[in-house]
């Protein structure tokens, strides 16, 4: 995965990863939470700190935060929506912390609202994947094999 690639390249060693484990989101979050991890293994770095939270539920907030004041502070943050990199922007905002002097901020999914407030995100390719869907299906091949498109990091002003 590109973002421990980009993570290792600049010497990341305290990252914190927050996810949604709500109803809605958990399996999605599980899912990038693992290939994360995969992926700092093959780099031999590893998350420091680990954050789930139910954005359903009114503490969610609290809880990143007192992550952001752990000590040592993570250096880096790994955001699984850009959704949840915009309350890590704002509670960093409110907290003194500089974004990306003092934490590099990733999130997943580059949206327009991730486009807009110039976050560093992960791109999803959905008009590729389904466009090669229909080249697959339309092929008549008897096998269908599964193939995946590498989502693509998309640098912007939260990790330089």
């Amino acid at each position: 995965m590109a973002v421990a690639q980009y993570f290792n390249a600049r010497t990341e060693q305290r990252i914190l990863f927050v996810g949604d484990r709500s109803q809605k989101s958990q399996r999605s979050t599980a899912l990038r939470l693992k290939s994360f991890r995969d992926a700092l293994d093959r780099t031999k770095n590893s998350i420091t700190a680990e954050l789930q939270v139910d954005v359903t539920l009114s503490d969610y907030v609290s809880k990143i935060q007192d992550e952001l004041l752990r000590n040592p502070q993570p250096n880096a943050v790994f955001a699984a929506s850009d959704e949840l990199a915009l309350d890590v922007i704002k509670l960093c905002a409110n907290l003194g912390l500089k974004i990306p002097e003092q934490i590099s901020l990733i999130s997943y999914g580059d949206t327009d609202v991730a486009a807009k407030m110039e976050i560093t995100a992960v791109r999803r390719h959905f008009e590729a994947s389904g466009r090669r869907a229909i080249e697959l299906l339309r092929s008549n091949s008897e096998e269908l094999k599964r193939e995946e498109l590498s989502p693509e990091l998309v640098i912007r002003n939260t990790a330089l």
